[in-house]
């Protein structure tokens, strides 16, 4: 009975070990479609011959850590016709003072948008903003506070609109630690990951809230106003309305942002959970394969370490550490592509990538437990903290202020 219990157990684990290291191999692939999109799209030419008027929206609250640097770097766009708005629910918010000399020298908007109910305070402040643009805007684009461009950002989101299938443009931001941080270089793997998901099929991808463009008119006749209503995220139901629409969204490498900031572990397991509540409630087709993913990482590598150490087995042994070894080979290529294609996106942080290499070649093996985590918080909970306010999303329409 034993011996038949012993030769399940093997059978099983062996079917787990493949289905890992085959998942593994599709990562690798999914790798070098990375780097070849990258490639491509930084060695293309723009779409647009004119330069559409853009309007660049930046909701506030609070001090965000590099904010002046960052709005500043949103200024300094290589692009001939744009303005930046900074949008805050109060004339006495803090990062107003704080960008005070930019807004004195009239080198920056300011909206005051009202609080409104039922709906997160990004949501509020873009809705609001968003109704008051300037009549000569052709293109709205959305960036976050804590999101520091390069000068070729905006150029880079515009250029992408020029083909009629698209509905958006999106990048991506990459964390660097403004000091060394185990924990900043954790959260930076762990959102490594998420990045790779955006690749060169516009039907497949999300859009990031904090350097996504789309078309004016376009965003008018989807009324996407409307469908913010009663939201918590705004970049999802964008991502939502293009979908409905059979409209593709263009992930641009040339927009990739870096966001240079300091949290300890604790900041980041509640930024990762919160980013999986979210896309729980919003995007669930992003959610249940990170949980699966993860689940079979978590167990089939604590099982293999557990095999290596008490198994008297020798071949299971041996397939435990052939299974951890081809695992590690095939996720640090992965890593090694990933961070190739970020080096070309990103020159001007060529020594912040060239310090954080090692770190990205090492904890992508750890990232996996804290998806579990954070997946399986997702699954009973979908409460979450956001600039000091929490929040109930009881649907992708109904959102709770508690």
């Amino acid at each position: 009975m034993e011996t038949v219990s012993g030769h399940l157990h093997d059978i099983l684990y062996t079917l787990f070990a493949v289905g890992l290291v085959s998942l593994s191999v599709l990562s690798l692939r999914g790798g070098f479609s990375y780097l070849r999109h990258f490639l491509q799209r930084l060695g293309s030419q723009a779409f647009y011959e004119s330069s559409p008027r853009a309007s660049v929206l930046v909701p506030v609250r609070g001090i965000d850590e590099g904010l002046l640097e960052n709005v500043e770097a949103m200024l300094a766009q290589d692009y001939p016709s744009f303005d930046v708005t900074v949008i805050a629910n109060d004339e006495d918010d803090a990062a107003l003072a704080e960008l005070s000399d930019l807004i004195a020298a009239r080198k920056l908007r300011v909206h005051i948008a009202e609080k409104q109910d039922g709906q997160s305070g990004k949501v509020s402040k873009l809705s609001s903003a968003t109704s008051a643009l300037p009549d000569e805007t052709k293109v709205i684009v959305f960036a976050d506070s804590d999101a520091r461009p390069s000068p070729s950002w905006l150029r880079s989101l515009v250029d992408a609109l020029g083909d009629d299938g698209v509905g958006a443009a999106t990048g991506y931001r990459w964390f660097f630690a403004s000091s060394p941080s185990l924990a900043m270089e954790v959260m930076a793997s762990w959102n490594a990951s998420v990045a790779s998901v955006l690749g060169s099929d516009p039907a497949k991808n999300f859009c990031w809230g904090g350097s996504t463009a789309i078309r004016k008119d376009l965003f008018e006749s989807l009324d996407i106003a409307s469908r913010w209503k009663g939201a918590l995220s705004d970049d999802y139901v964008i991502m939502r309305a293009l979908r409905d629409a059979g409209l593709g969204i263009v992930f641009v490498p040339g927009a990739m942002t870096a966001s240079i900031e300091n949290c300890g572990f604790g900041g980041v397991m509640e930024f990762t959970t919160r980013q999986m509540k979210i896309t729980r409630v919003y995007a669930p087709e992003f959610w249940l394969p990170a949980l699966i993913g993860s689940s079979i990482y978590c167990l089939v590598i604590s099982w293999s370490i557990a095999l290596l150490i008490l198994s008297t087995d020798e071949f299971i042994r041996i397939l435990a550490g052939v299974t951890l070894a081809a695992v590690w080979g095939l996720s640090v290529g992965k890593a090694s592509l990933r961070m190739k294609a970020i080096r070309l996106a990103m020159p001007a942080h060529a020594e912040r990538l060239r310090q954080q290499n090692k770190w990205q070649l090492l904890l992508w093996a750890v990232t996996p437990f804290i998806f579990l985590y954070n997946c399986g918080i997702a699954w009973v909970s979908r409460e979450i903290v956001w600039r000091g306010i929490r929040y109930k999303m009881h649907s992708p329409q109904k959102t709770e202020v508690l």
